[in-house]
């Protein structure tokens, strides 16, 4: 609600400062201190690895989770972007047909960013519950890109949701047109 945004931003504000005074902010901030610059460069090694194993073996893949044989890290990592890790593991046709997969119902959700001037309220409140779930498909997916999760089934209850919200909203559009 717009009007109630002022209001929200001065109580996030309020909590802002009282974090930082209590100081709740610094201990959040020290308990992300795992996040070092060793760790980026473990990540782009495996990265690096991925990318060498995939140009030997693109079409196929080597094996689902076979990577760790074959990781450059002491802790035997798989590659830590889900993308590479899927293509590594199954191969690009198998990352073409994942892509599809995951993209379809979010690129099926972008006609209900541009509202219709007169929708009827189901019709809102289906475009609001896609829009909700394309900002939670499209957080996902950039989510994974830092870590192993092309076979989380995080992304396939996401998708999965996104499509039925998809599928509600065109129903909604398809009742409105027809009782019009």
């Amino acid at each position: 609600r717009p009007r109630r945004a002022a209001a929200w931003f001065g109580l996030l504000a309020l909590l802002a400062l009282a974090l930082l005074a209590s100081g709740a902010a610094r201990w959040a901030l020290a308990s992300f201190g795992d996040f070092t610059a060793s760790s980026a460069d473990v990540r782009v090694e495996l990265l690096d690895a991925g990318l060498r194993v995939l140009a030997e073996h693109p079409w196929r893949g080597i094996g689902i989770q076979r990577f760790e044989a074959l990781s450059p890290t002491l802790e035997r990592y798989p590659v830590h972007n889900a993308s590479l890790q899927l293509a590594v593991e199954m191969g690009l046709p198998a990352l073409a047909v994942y892509a599809a997969f995951v993209l379809r119902p979010l690129l099926g959700a972008v006609p209900a960013i541009v509202p219709a001037r007169y929708a009827a309220a189901e019709q809102a409140a289906a475009r609001q519950r896609l829009l909700a779930l394309a900002l939670a498909q499209g957080a996902m997916l950039v989510a994974i890109q830092g870590d192993p999760m092309a076979y989380s089934e995080f992304v396939l209850f996401v998708t999965a949701l996104l499509e039925a919200a998809r599928r509600a909203w065109q129903a909604s559009r398809t009742e409105a047109a027809h009782g019009a």
